[in-house]
């Protein structure tokens, strides 16, 4: 090859691009939509790795990527593809034995050692798309129930709530204080959600970070009636449970009341008490029957049904908990403190104690950790809960939908292989 094909080759390969790595970039595509990845041997995949934050040669990464590669496989066998598993739908014993994560992705990229099968190469690329996918979101799973005190959190957010429910002599559930306050049909706590159903959620979203779990902790406020539900938003700020700039404006969703007409209703009610026109007794007798629904497009999440009608609130609240190692350096005090073990392992604790304390000094400041930590107030009136946990509208039909599309989007080229 000449100088000027040289030239010429180098001036190609200079700008020639990865279009599909650079719609992820740049374009707004997530990396688990990705159809293969693009690399070229074994040495480029434990680059991969180790940019990525693992290590493929240090036995501690490499132990925790074999554990992530087997909650993969099982998490798709048992939430993804149950029935099709059981009918023999599996990955080739080659991938199922494989201990070397480098491998996985240049199977992934179309690179297959020790065949010439086309049928059982392109089974290795399905089977390793796959399962990394579902490993990436494990990955990033992991790394955010660590950073976060998530029970800490959860405790915080409710004691705010608690502050204002209490309960009449008969037993009523009222959500205010003693001079302002309406009775609720019910309040539903959620304090958890399971490690699969995480999963699944991240799984189905656009972005599929982790980082866009909003609703670890949440709150179900159902009202006796339709109206009442803008009391419950009002008394939300009024209350102070939660700070409107601490709010999530774009996960703001409204499909349960129509505030315009419900305000154009509302302050005509409102003259017409004040020009003795109606009473109080009517006033309220007309709340009882105010409808104002709003009118129901489509959903805003796409596997929640049409019918399924709320008022939801993404919030935040700055949450507190002690510094991790200020409460290990509190443990190994008392250890000491009560003479246990040896009185070498007890020089040995005291030195480790004063190596904690020169890396965290004994400030105010230091002795707790704050993060902002998201959660979810859903309010709607008891004929819409009846609706959302018994009609078209239910949770069940809510997760059937997320598992079809985690289907589709994970175990697409699986699904179609003979």
């Amino acid at each position: 090859m000449n100088q000027t094909d040289l030239n010429n080759q180098r001036l190609i390969n200079q700008w020639s691009f990865p279009w599909p790595i650079m719609d992820v970039l740049i374009g707004g595509r997530s990396s688990i939509d990705l159809e293969k990845l693009i690399l070229k041997n074994e040495n480029d995949a434990k680059n991969f790795l180790r940019s990525y934050g693992y290590d493929p040669d240090a036995p501690n990464d490499l132990q925790k990527l074999h554990e992530i590669f087997i909650e993969s496989i099982n998490f798709i066998q048992t939430q993804l593809i149950p029935r099709e598993w059981e009918k023999g739908k599996k990955p080739p014993k080659e991938f199922l034995e494989c201990e070397n994560p480098a491998w996985l992705l240049l199977w992934a990229s179309g690179i297959y050692n020790h065949t010439n099968d086309l049928s059982r190469s392109e089974s290795l690329q399905a089977w390793s798309c796959a399962v990394l996918r579902v490993m990436h979101t494990i990955a990033h799973l992991d790394d955010l129930q660590r950073l976060n005190n998530i029970h800490d959190a959860k405790t915080q957010i409710m004691n705010r709530f608690r502050k204002i429910l209490f309960r009449d002599k008969n037993g009523q559930l009222l959500f205010g204080n003693a001079d302002e306050f309406i009775q609720l049909e019910k309040m539903e706590w959620k304090t958890g959600k399971s490690r699969n159903s995480m999963l699944l959620k991240l799984l189905h979203k656009p972005a599929n970070v982790s980082e866009t779990i909003y609703d670890f902790v949440g709150v179900r406020i159902v009202t006796k009636t339709l109206s009442e539900t803008m009391i419950v938003v009002k008394y939300l700020r009024q209350f102070y449970l939660i700070d409107f700039p601490n709010t999530h404006p774009v996960r703001s969703r409204n499909n349960l009341i129509d505030v315009p007409q419900f305000r154009r209703q509302i302050e005509t009610m409102q003259k017409m008490l004040q020009d003795h026109k109606i009473n109080h007794q009517s006033f309220q007798e007309m709340l009882l029957y105010l409808k104002t629904p709003i009118n129901l497009g489509k959903s805003c999440n796409p596997h929640s049904a049409r019918e399924y009608r709320s008022i939801q609130l993404t919030c935040r609240q700055r949450v507190r908990y002690p510094s991790p190692a200020l409460s290990w350096m509190k443990k190994l005090e008392t250890y000491l403190s009560e003479n246990h073990g040896t009185a070498r392992s007890q020089e040995i604790i005291k030195d480790f104690l004063a190596l904690i304390s020169s890396w965290c000094p004994q400030t105010e400041q230091a002795k707790e950790v704050s993060i902002f930590f998201p959660f979810e107030v859903q309010i709607l009136d008891k004929e819409a809960a009846y609706m959302g946990e018994n009609g078209a509208a239910s949770h069940n039909r809510y997760k059937k939908a997320q598992v079809r599309s985690a289907r589709r989007r994970i175990m697409g080229k699986v699904l179609t292989l003979p």
